[in-house]
């Protein structure tokens, strides 16, 4: 569909979603990177600034443990995201791919 018509092809400038039946504009993305990038940077400096704080006495405190430790829960954010989305912007059939991560990440983790 372009402006509500049929067509076989998508004109110049635009592209067609997975499921085929719309044309979109070329510079139109559907992936959003920002939320999940500022989940890490904040995982990062709490990681980096619990080395500094004063609650770690002994010194003891592991800065790339911590920060593995909160990537991971983001990680599992990213694939029920894609989960979500996937319906949504793609093809039934894409779906095989978030549930099998999650499948290998809570086996792996539980």
């Amino acid at each position: 569909m372009y402006l509500q018509s049929c067509v076989g092809t998508c004109p110049d400038g635009w592209r067609e979603t997975f499921s085929g039946k719309k044309c979109v504009p070329e510079g139109e993305h559907t992936v959003v990177y920002f939320p999940l990038l500022i989940l890490a940077l904040l995982a990062g400096t709490v990681s980096v600034g619990g080395k500094y704080s004063s609650k770690n006495i002994s010194g003891q405190h592991k800065r790339l443990l911590s920060f593995y430790a909160f990537f991971g829960v983001i990680d599992v954010l990213a694939m029920w995201a894609q989960l979500l989305f996937t319906p949504i912007y793609g093809n039934m059939w894409m779906l095989l791919f978030p549930v099998i991560a999650l499948i290998v990440n809570y086996y792996l983790n539980y």
